[in-house]
């Protein structure tokens, strides 16, 4: 077969193509499986069973209160409870000052707090599950990062998350629950990684 030559210049990336054959430079078993608008205090996200890792990636969540805080909690009853035995713990930085610290949660981890309602202060994120969906005789990880702004003093903070626990039970579901239901806005998707 013939490999043609195209230059860079002469195909414009925005159109939309069809591929036949395989196609390269995506992550390897990466299926996007939802994204919801955060505009209420809990954002509720069910987990389709079929995948053993589950990444949850938030984009410019932003709030109309200071001082919201924003956690992540996990259900194995479709939210009629949360897993209490979910623990989390962080270990964060300010950004434009160099201080640190670290925290820890019980039944939850977080991934902003204190965060204002400046226009500029918004929260990023990206966690990566690890064997929620799977019947299994072990608990369940989870791990990511997060950077927002901080209430009303133009300042950042860098989170570095960590989170675990003892359960053995299918997880189905998890909860993004933001301490406002004020002005809330943003994205969060679900990925599911097919290994």
């Amino acid at each position: 077969m013939a490999i043609d030559k195209i230059q860079a210049e002469s195909i414009n990336l925005a159109d939309n193509f069809a591929f036949t054959g395989t196609v390269t430079g995506t992550p390897h078993g990466l299926v996007k499986i939802s994204t919801t608008t955060v505009s209420s205090q809990n954002t509720d996200i069910t987990l389709p069973t079929g995948y053993k890792i589950y990444k949850l990636i938030g984009s410019n969540l932003v709030t109309g209160t200071n001082g919201t805080s924003f956690n992540v909690y996990t259900t194995t009853d479709n939210f009629s409870s949360t897993d209490s035995d979910f623990d989390g713990s962080i270990s964060y930085q300010r950004i434009e000052a160099g201080n640190t610290g670290n925290e820890t949660a019980d039944g939850y981890f977080k991934l902003a707090n204190n965060m204002g309602a400046d226009a500029t202060d918004n929260l990023s994120f990206e966690v990566t599950f690890a064997e929620l969906t799977t019947t299994r005789t072990t608990g369940y990880n989870a791990f990511g990062f997060s950077t927002y702004g901080h209430n009303s003093d133009q300042e950042s903070y860098r989170y570095v998350i960590g989170a675990r626990s003892q359960t053995t039970s299918v997880v189905n579901g998890i909860r993004v629950a933001s301490t406002t239901s004020s002005g809330l806005g943003g994205t969060i998707s679900l990925y599911g990684v097919v290994t």
